[in-house]
């Protein structure tokens, strides 16, 4: 197709937002993307070869605001003949802000506009209200087609002839990517992900902020427990803008604390390749990242998921019911640690198979993968 297809993505340079978009524009290389970018962040995806970057700079904004006194849909009413489609593609980006439960106007704008509106690869919620539920319900049977990444929330909805369930996108990672090296001297390491609870954030259910405390002692006491087993702690912050760096220096902090000449490190990179690698070639893994999870069953890592919400638990309770997990409302002084009990799915491909299933609606438009 001449024209290209919008892609509406969290961009803030987010490892596990990132990975869906990277997972997008692979499956179709000869299909031009187009994104809008923070101008912070216009050089993280740049480089991509098959997608434009518009950058949400200083004339971006003005248009954006002078044309949404005429119509809620800004900056798209100029230029939304640019496009042949639009796919919208993330995780949690169907949370109940406090405010009136409607669909966000930019989003119902892009649906009465576009004949091709995809969703592909998010969950429905957190939730309050049966308006908030009953307005997306419109929202989803107006575009053409969504793909859920829980049953759960696929449960709401499955009455919608154009809704599906897959497992999450990530699992479509090429297999290049899924590779393990053939590296029996590998280090002995343990990758830990951590996220802060302490902030606020609309896809986070509310009261985590006072498990932070307990939250940070209690891996500060795995990762010293495994610092004792010989293992290297390496730390993957996948969102430097929620934190996650913030956080592996606070642990950091404890753990040297504790014992001054532990082996520990903080991958502070925005090489996603390379924590990608890092994750890979782990031989254990600590998760509180969805998408830490999520790789650590795609890479074949055997680990511990602490879970702090219902997307996670959601998935476990679809895919691996078995996976060795802590909720964080039993982190306490007394909560155990077990190395032994670390795991990981043990039948990933016929998961990979399955998740092929996010991008049915989008490949029967653009005829491919048939």
């Amino acid at each position: 197709m001449n024209k290209p297809i919008l892609v509406k993505c969290y961009l803030k340079s987010n490892l596990g937002d990132d990975l869906f978009l990277a997972t997008l524009v692979k499956r179709y290389p000869e299909q031009k993307f187009e994104i809008f970018v923070d101008p912070q962040y216009t050089a993280k995806y740049s480089g991509i070869h098959n997608v434009h970057v518009i950058k949400k700079g200083i004339l971006f904004r003005v248009l954006n605001r002078l044309c949404k006194l005429i119509t809620n849909g800004g900056i798209y009413s100029l230029i939304q003949t640019r496009y042949s489609a639009v796919v919208e593609i993330g995780g949690s980006i169907f949370s109940e802000r406090d405010r009136k439960p409607k669909v966000d106007p930019e989003r119902e704008y892009l649906a009465d506009h576009f004949s091709h509106y995809f969703v592909i690869g998010s969950n429905f919620g957190p939730y309050k209200s049966d308006e908030f539920l009953e307005e997306y319900r419109k929202f989803f049977k107006k575009i053409e087609g969504t793909v859920f990444r829980d049953q759960k929330t696929y449960s709401l909805f499955s009455d919608l002839s154009n809704v599906k369930y897959a497992p999450d996108v990530v699992f479509t990672l090429p297999f290049s990517e899924n590779k393990v090296d053939s590296n029996s001297n590998k280090d002995k390491y343990a990758v830990m992900s951590l996220i802060d609870l302490s902030i606020n954030d609309v896809s986070r259910q509310s009261g985590l902020a006072k498990m932070a405390h307990q939250y940070e002692e209690y891996v500060t006491k795995v990762a010293l427990e495994l610092l004792s087993q010989n293992y290297t702690i390496k730390f993957i912050p996948f969102s430097t803008a929620q934190n996650d760096l913030l956080v592996s220096k606070r642990i950091c902090d404890r753990i040297l604390g504790a014992n001054p000449k532990a082996n520990v490190e903080i991958i502070d990179s925005n090489n996603d390749h390379y924590k990608l690698e890092t994750i890979r070639n782990s031989t254990l893994l600590v998760s509180t990242r969805y998408h830490s999870m999520i790789l650590g069953w795609l890479f074949n890592v055997p680990q511990l998921v602490l879970v702090y919400g219902d997307k996670t638990k959601q998935v476990i309770n679809d895919l691996y019911t078995e996976q060795y997990k802590m909720t964080l409302n039993v982190l306490n002084e007394k909560a155990s640690f077990d190395s032994s009990r670390m795991n990981t799915v043990p039948n990933i491909m016929e998961i990979k198979k399955q998740a092929e299933l996010q991008f049915f609606y989008l490949d029967r438009f653009l005829s491919v993968n048939q």
